[in-house]
């Protein structure tokens, strides 16, 4: 793996996990029935402002080495990493129904980002 690809993974992750954390932390705050709206209101600014914003100054980093098509599915990572903070964080239960759709989730995003590499590779040895 080349630098710049290990530089596009990692800033994804980045961007990925302070999206999600921002989930995690609504979850958290609905996981008790004693919350009142305007200590959700204040948790939900600055996990907004704060996990969004980082993510996306970091999102906008990797956007430039992932082509659109990888761009648009590797976001839909955010669902599953907010899933699994539910499960770790606010003791939510792992059901079927989040099973397989996490699943299909990384399977569709596994397919699309392999895709590339692999055509690439088939690209590569064509000319050779």
């Amino acid at each position: 793996m080349s630098v710049s690809t290990i530089k596009t993974i990692a800033c994804t992750s980045l961007a990925l996990l302070a999206f999600a954390g921002n989930s995690i932390l609504c979850r958290l705050a609905l996981a008790t029935n004693t919350i009142d709206a305007a200590s959700f209101t204040i948790i939900r600014l600055l996990s907004g402002s704060i996990a969004s914003g980082v993510g996306y100054a970091v999102w906008y980093i990797a956007l430039g080495q992932l082509s659109v098509i990888q761009a648009a599915v590797v976001q839909l990572f955010v669902p599953v990493l907010a899933a699994i903070g539910g499960l770790i964080f606010a003791h939510e239960f792992i059901t079927m129904r989040l099973v397989i759709s996490a699943t299909m989730i990384l399977g569709g995003i596994l397919i699309v980002v392999l895709g590339r590499y692999y055509f690439i590779q088939r690209k590569h040895s064509k000319e050779e």
